[in-house]
């Protein structure tokens, strides 16, 4: 028996039969209960009946230390057999400073009661004795969500409260399980910021018709109807509208060319989408001519809708879609010399005007072609002509040689004899017209 008892205050409780008892104390302490002609009947036979006990109690020494195991067994005889040795069992003396039923060597806070040995972190240091419950590295003093590992401390709304702990991130009131935008300071029912169509707005501009006639216009259309205000700037100075409110659509009128900055606001829904909106400068008229070797004569057109054009006095009309819209115009020319006049629906607009002089190679004859050494120039059907010339170009439209020659032209010699063999243009201008052939010298 253990040398920690004190066997002094040794005390028999109860047994399942008459017994007696031996108790020998000292530094080899013994204690012996004899059960004499008891016979137990076989557990086989009476399993109930079969049993045997015995209780007492006892008290340990007073110079019993914390931590202190009294260890015990027990030799079991029945009638001359051998014994049957029991388990050791094992007493701690231990203690339980904060009273809740967890001995302070088991207990992970032994000093604050805490029943359910909480410990979040398994660091095995007891919640309420953590200073860093969460174990994220932040004192509970300094961790704005000490029950949840959170060592960015997230905090959307700078409320205190991070993010993993805050049941209102955004903080407008609405509780993140019913917010549909959590992250969203909204005035909405649902928290979530008001949003109209990417496409809610069509802003069509026209510019000015002329320069300082200040008649240029902003038109607006929008797809949802609400009760928009509209704010107007140019270069950061409000422009006094006489309206600036509308439900579906708005038009501006008698604006200059120029950036402007264009904000809608709702206010019953905290909303407002600003746009820059440039007005171009007034459309001038631009007109490109071209002249084809049959004389067919095209005029490409912009910067008006109306076009009257006048070809020697007789008058044609186009009309195009819009101001910057190409249009093109085309007239077979007869006469050798056409005057061309182009004029627009806008007065402030300076009209375009021409002469063209036609191209014909009907008349001209060049032979022989090829040729080696000459060929002879003929202009059949002219008409009085003073004065003509003869240039020859190569391929690339270098100029080769260019002369003078007499009038009226039959059968004038020109000696090719010094060029190279290849391809060249023969051009025969007159006062009226300019002629055009491919020579090939041979």
């Amino acid at each position: 028996m253990s040398n920690l008892i004190d066997w002094e205050t040794f005390e028999p409780v109860d047994a399942s039969h008459d017994y007696a008892v031996c108790l020998v104390t000292g530094e080899n302490p013994s204690l012996e209960f004899l059960f004499n002609d008891i016979y137990l009947p076989d557990s086989t036979n009476d399993e109930p009946n079969s049993h045997g006990y015995i209780a007492f109690r006892v008290k340990p020494k007073s110079t019993v230390q914390v931590g202190d195991i009294i260890d015990n067994r027990a030799g079991i005889y029945f009638d001359f057999n051998a014994p049957i040795i029991t388990n050791k069992t094992e007493t701690r003396i231990v203690e339980d400073t904060d009273s809740d039923g967890i001995y302070n060597y088991q207990d992970n806070c032994p000093n604050i009661p805490n029943a359910d040995q909480a410990d979040q972190d398994g660091d095995g240091i007891g919640d309420v004795c953590d200073n860093d419950t969460d174990g994220d590295g932040i004192l509970n003093v300094d961790d704005n969500c000490s029950t949840i590992t959170n060592p960015n401390q997230e905090d959307f709304d700078e409320d205190g409260i991070g993010d993993l702990c805050d049941d209102d991130d955004d903080n407008d009131g609405i509780l993140d399980v019913d917010d549909d935008c959590p992250y969203y300071n909204g005035t909405t029912t649902d928290g979530c910021p008001f949003i109209l169509p990417i496409d809610n707005y069509l802003i069509l501009t026209e510019s000015e018709t002329c320069a300082s006639l200040d008649n240029a216009k902003i038109d607006i259309k929008a797809t949802e109807n609400h009760n928009y205000e509209v704010d107007l700037k140019r270069n950061g100075t409000p422009i006094n509208l006489p309206v600036n409110t509308f439900t579906e659509d708005l038009l501006i009128e008698n604006l200059d060319a120029g950036t402007y900055e264009l904000c809608f606001s709702i206010t019953a829904e905290n909303y407002e989408q600003c746009f820059t909106v440039i007005i171009g400068d007034p459309a001038e008229l631009h007109a490109n001519s071209a002249l084809s070797r049959s004389n067919e004569y095209t005029l490409d057109l912009t910067g008006a809708i109306n076009y009257s054009i006048f070809i020697n006095g007789e008058e044609f009309t186009v009309i195009a879609p819009d101001e910057n819209t190409e249009v093109t115009f085309t007239k077979q020319l007869n006469k050798p010399i056409n005057t061309v006049e182009v004029y627009t629906e806008k007065a402030c607009q300076e009209k375009f005007t021409e002469t063209v002089k036609t191209i014909s190679n009907a008349n001209f004859v060049m032979v022989p072609n090829p040729s080696s050494n000459n060929v002879f120039l003929s202009l059949l059907n002219a008409g009085d002509i003073k004065n003509a010339s003869v240039s020859i170009y190569d391929v690339s439209g270098r100029l080769i040689v260019t002369k003078t020659i007499k009038t009226p032209i039959n059968n004038q010699k020109i000696e090719i004899k010094e060029l190279k063999t290849g391809v060249y243009f023969v051009q025969l201008a007159t006062s009226e017209n300019t002629f055009t052939q491919k020579l090939i010298k041979k």
